[in-house]
């Protein structure tokens, strides 16, 4: 029956959740845990959190899939529902045990991809009910905050600041947040950092302060 589902998958997974619960309910439960383990059960999970299924979610952790599985880089199902702005999946998610701080390859966290697509809602929900961490940077040094400031998006700002983002944080060339707004000419988002406290005046190189842009 796996066998057969892999293959049906192969062609896309419009189907696959139909066929899961079907599997599932065609074998008894103390086989379960050996079934969720197929990468077609990865895919139906990745399937329902971009299409905000929550309750899909939900029964597919409940017959044992991984919440946490990541795939070849390093995302996992949560990075999937951030990414596609699905609030209720994110919510069915982390009450199912899903690590909100979860680094993919690139050194991020889901809270990156709420900051990079402009969720200010979903980045209130994964800061101040999961407590996701505002300050980890990526392998780059990059944190949420200098992305939400590179693309003007005030309100994140606004919302990672208040949850305790490091304004003045700099990525590894020396540029910040208020820097950068200020070169794309990202004025709302500069206006909410200068508020939130920004220095207006310096940049930090390696630690080091050093004069304006």
């Amino acid at each position: 029956m796996l066998k057969e589902l892999e293959e049906r998958a192969a062609g896309g997974r419009a189907e696959l959740q139909n066929l899961l619960r079907a599997l599932l309910l065609q074998l008894p439960p103390a086989e379960w845990a050996a079934a969720v383990r197929a990468p077609v059960f990865h895919k139906a999970l990745v399937d329902a959190a971009e299409k905000g299924d929550a309750d899909a979610l939900r029964a597919l952790v409940s017959a044992g899939a991984g919440v946490d599985h990541a795939d070849d880089e390093g995302c996992t199902a949560l990075f999937a529902a951030t990414h596609n702005g699905r609030a209720d999946a994110i919510r069915a998610l982390l009450d199912s045990g899903a690590t909100v701080d979860c680094v993919n390859n690139e050194g991020r966290t889901p809270l990156f991809m709420a900051a990079r697509n402009n969720y200010p809602d979903i980045v209130e929900t994964l800061v101040r009910k999961a407590g996701a961490k505002v300050n980890h940077a990526d392998n780059e040094g990059y944190t949420a905050l200098f992305l939400a400031a590179e693309y003007g998006y005030s309100t994140v700002v606004r919302v990672l600041a208040e949850a305790g983002a490091d304004v003045d944080h700099a990525v590894k060339d020396g540029r910040t947040p208020l820097g950068v707004a200020r070169t794309n000419r990202q004025d709302a988002a500069a206006k909410a950092l200068v508020q939130a406290g920004a220095t207006e005046d310096v940049r930090k190189v390696h630690g080091v302060v050093k004069r304006r842009y």
